[in-house]
């Protein structure tokens, strides 16, 4: 049996991530994905800090320090791809 890091690195694929001082978004392909199945997916995470700050990282993530309070909006969509039938 795979262990979770195992699967991802062998189903998970195109990996790219982006960040901004409030903001933080992902996205993938898959590999094994067939038509009428998941082929992408794309996440994006709104970040709103109170009492602190939030600043992107050079490795693409996004490091709070000294918040009293987070709020993360998280907004993930799915890209399928359909095949024609006739």
């Amino acid at each position: 049996m795979k262990d979770s890091k195992q699967a991802f690195k062998e189903y998970i694929t195109n990996i790219q991530t982006t960040d901004t001082s409030g903001s933080l978004t992902f996205r993938n392909g898959f590999s094994k994905a067939y038509p009428g199945s998941i082929h992408l997916l794309e996440g994006c995470a709104r970040v709103i800090v109170t009492g602190g700050t939030s600043e992107a990282e050079a490795n693409g993530t996004l490091a709070v320090k000294g918040a009293d309070r987070v709020l993360i909006f998280v907004n993930l969509r799915r890209l399928t791809i359909r095949t024609n039938r006739r």
